[in-house]
């Protein structure tokens, strides 16, 4: 006979690693956030802060 309790288990360890996954491949708030530094990075005053206009530049190109 199958013991279900480490299938149970296995299911839930696997939905809670999905659900961490999702985050990361989390299109529509990437989407959301590349829009917002291509704003920030729209703005002339963002380049009084050189490391600022840098940091941004390397987050939109990844």
């Amino acid at each position: 006979m199958i013991e279900t309790n480490p299938i149970r288990q296995r299911i839930t360890d696997l939905n809670d690693r999905v659900l961490s996954l999702r985050g990361i491949f989390d299109y529509d708030a990437k989407k959301e956030r590349l829009e917002e530094v291509s704003r920030e990075l729209e703005s002339p005053d963002v380049w009084n802060d050189a490391e600022r206009a840098q940091a941004l530049g390397r987050e939109r190109s990844m």
